[in-house]
């Protein structure tokens, strides 16, 4: 979305060379917005604009082989490209902002824009016909042609080049297409390695939805389990460790997925219910009460786990003041492969080392990261996720329950096979595999 501007406009040094006394009488209606349909091209520049999805970031390339004014003008033009391919167009909005223009030479204004002037035609029919596929790589697709035709120098590569790897590390974009779970990685985590004997039949419920299933378990290690990842996870209290890890060892593995799922072995999630979720933002479990450390008290946080674990991490590593902590269930996750980033896991590494708690160290990173990139963090409440405790357990001994509670609920915790073996039965049976 292109805003207009009050005040001192932003039109080209032709206009200001030969209409100066009519820069300052420009008005626009207030409330208005206008889209440009497929195959009409106008004119934006980088100021004043407002990019409203995410997916789409890798279209901000500014080129840096044509003149200064030209650049941004010339930016726009090809993302007005490559937006028609996902059925999106650019809009142009009243005034958001209000400019004061600092001092400009006019005539080396011009200069620069001389370029832009006399190439625009060229431009639009170069662009017209390349044949896009909707990725990141369509930018290589224009500018090569853009080359052929002597708009941008072949020196454009290089840094293009570059921008276009770090936009698929960094966005997770190799088109901007709806994320499927089939290009999802999911990790499942044994809090006991005993439990092991359990896990065939889970991938054989979960490998037809994922990408890939990589599994880790709590030490001792079982010699037994060679494709079996072992950490010592202190029986699930330090679960973050394990994404530490799996980014050491599955860097290019993730670089290739959508994003990533984790779930405890006893904690059941129903891929077919979380396909129909935003797979662009966070899914995880409500928290509790979120605001400052010392604005928490009770449940774990006066544990050793801890804001004592967290006031040893903070002698090591600064943090901010006002930096919000929650805390809540964390036996699941969905994070969209961007979200999954080198901040996000750098944080987790000192929770783990520091000895946070999983359900201190999970959410808060999860929503920190949300906040700092933009993204939804959908919280599943009891309508949609079943998580039971003490007590309120004892239903789960029933097979009716099990099974209604496994197709009604995206997530069902706890569903424990060591104390109740026919369990795996009802499992199978309320996923349609029996």
């Amino acid at each position: 979305m292109q805003s207009l501007v009050r005040g001192d406009p932003d039109v080209d040094a032709i206009c200001r060379l030969t209409q100066p006394a009519n820069i300052d009488r420009l008005a626009f209606v207030d409330n208005k917005q206008v889209a440009f349909d497929r195959g009409c091209y106008v004119p934006a520049n980088t100021q004043a604009t407002l990019w409203l999805n995410r997916p789409l970031f890798y279209l901000l390339y500014v080129p840096c082989t044509v003149s200064f004014r030209f650049c941004d003008i010339l930016k726009m033009y090809v993302a007005q490209r490559c937006l028609w391919q996902h059925d999106l167009r650019l809009c142009y909005t009243s005034p958001l902002v209000h400019q004061k223009r600092n001092e400009h030479d006019l005539l080396q204004d011009f200069d620069s824009e001389h370029s832009m002037h006399m190439q625009v035609l060229k431009l639009i029919d170069a662009l017209e016909p390349v044949q896009l596929q909707g990725t990141v790589d369509d930018l290589s697709t224009i500018y090569q042609q853009l080359i052929d035709v002597g708009i941008v120098q072949q020196q454009e590569m290089q840094p293009l080049t570059e921008w276009v790897r770090l936009c698929k590390h960094h966005l997770g974009v190799t088109s901007a297409k709806k994320r499927c779970l089939a290009n999802v990685v999911l990790i499942l985590v044994f809090n006991f390695s005993a439990c092991l004997d359990n896990l065939p039949l889970l991938t054989r419920i979960y490998a037809q939805h994922f990408k890939q299933v990589v599994v880790y378990a709590d030490l001792p290690a079982r010699f037994d389990w060679p494709n079996v990842h072992f950490l010592p996870l202190r029986e699930g209290y330090v679960t973050q460790r394990v994404f530490v890890d799996f980014c050491d060892r599955y860097g290019d593995l993730l670089a290739q997925s959508d994003g990533v799922m984790y779930a405890m072995d006893d904690c059941i999630i129903q891929p077919t219910t979380f396909a129909n979720f935003d797979l662009d933002g966070i899914v995880m479990s409500s928290v509790h009460t979120e605001g400052p450390l010392n604005s928490h008290s009770g449940w774990n946080w006066d544990r050793p786990w801890g804001k004592q674990a967290i006031a040893r991490m903070f002698k090591e590593h600064s943090m901010p003041a006002d930096f919000v902590w929650c805390g809540g269930f964390s036996d699941y996750f969905y994070v969209p492969r961007e979200a999954f980033c080198d901040q996000l896991i750098q944080f987790w590494r000192h929770c783990a080392d520091s000895g946070v708690f999983l359900e201190i160290a999970i959410p808060t990173g999860l929503l920190w990261v949300a906040a700092q990139q933009l993204l939804s963090a959908r919280q599943l409440h009891d309508t949609e996720q079943l998580v039971l405790w003490d007590e309120q357990r004892r239903p789960l001994a029933t097979k009716d329950f099990v099974v209604a509670a496994l197709r009604r609920y995206a997530v069902v915790h706890p569903i424990k096979f060591a104390e109740m073996p026919e369990r795996k039965q009802w499992l199978l049976e309320a996923v349609g595999m029996q």
